[in-house]
């Protein structure tokens, strides 16, 4: 079984949400169209919507995805 390990998330808790379902398609669908997972999504979406910084892992992660001006 080798393989890349998984980067670590940092301190995390888990938490069960429930969404109209005519919304968590978009979401399914935005997460996807980013390169995240619907998780790593809503946690981003989240900490903007209410003026928190943006976890590290994600930082980074849209730093890798989005294109570099030139």
């Amino acid at each position: 079984m080798g393989g890349m390990a998984r980067r670590s998330k940092g301190d995390r808790t888990a938490t069960t949400a429930r969404f109209p379902t005519e919304h968590l398609e978009r979401y399914r669908t935005e997460a996807h169209r980013q390169g995240l997972e619907l998780s790593d999504y809503l946690a981003l979406i989240m900490a903007k919507a209410h003026d928190l910084s943006v976890p590290a892992y994600l930082d980074e992660q849209q730093k890798e995805v989005l294109p570099v001006a030139v």
